[in-house]
Order: structure tokens, then C-alpha cells, then sequence
């Protein structure tokens, strides 16, 4: 259950001001944090709703690495593509800069 809206802090600062800050930001992290598994766990039912429906073979040749290694979904394998790309990428360039 979100803790928000959040309590007033008041225009004293003094050491009740203080705590109340500090209670607030983790009130904030406490809602960050389900807010982040809640998408975490939608992520998984939309993956879990495209495996379990018919897939058109092209689809599904794509979720397989030149490795053999199976991703989820066919976005998981181009996002770890682009990744690595990127990763290469940066490389290149610390090498290049270096010289």
C-alpha cells in the first residue's frame, strides 16, 4: 500500500522536522521500490502471454542466439544485442582515445 500523500514537514527545522524528513524519504524509497516490482511483475505476464501464444517461426528463430542460448522473448535477445553493441562501442572508443 502507497504512503502517499506524504505528512507536511512544517517550516521549523529543528530535530522533529529532521525525523519527519528523514521518515518521508524512506516512506519514498518504501513506494519506489513496489512500484518498481509492480512493473517487474507486469513485464513478466506480458512475456509469459507472448510465449504461450502461437508465435509466427520467424518469431521464434529470433528469440535463439547464434549460441544456442534461449531468450524469453525475441525483444530480450535484441536488447541484449544492443547491449553488447554499445558495450563494444564504448571499447573502441577508450582505445581509440587512448592512443
Amino acid at each position: 500500500m502507497p504512503n502517499y500523500p506524504y505528512p507536511t514537514l512544517g517550516t521549523n527545522i529543528n530535530r522533529d522536522y529532521r525525523n519527519l524528513f528523514n521518515d518521508n524519504l524512506k516512506r519514498i524509497e518504501y513506494d519506489i521500490k513496489n512500484v518498481q516490482s509492480y512493473g517487474e511483475g507486469f513485464q513478466a505476464q506480458v512475456d509469459k502471454l507472448i510465449n504461450e501464444n502461437p508465435q509466427p517461426s520467424e518469431v521464434v528463430d529470433l528469440r535463439v542466439s547464434l549460441k544456442g542460448l534461449v531468450y524469453p522473448t525475441a525483444r530480450a535477445y535484441i536488447t541484449s544485442l544492443e547491449q553488447r553493441i554499445e558495450e563494444l562501442e564504448n571499447t573502441i572508443n577508450e582505445m581509440v582515445n587512448n592512443e
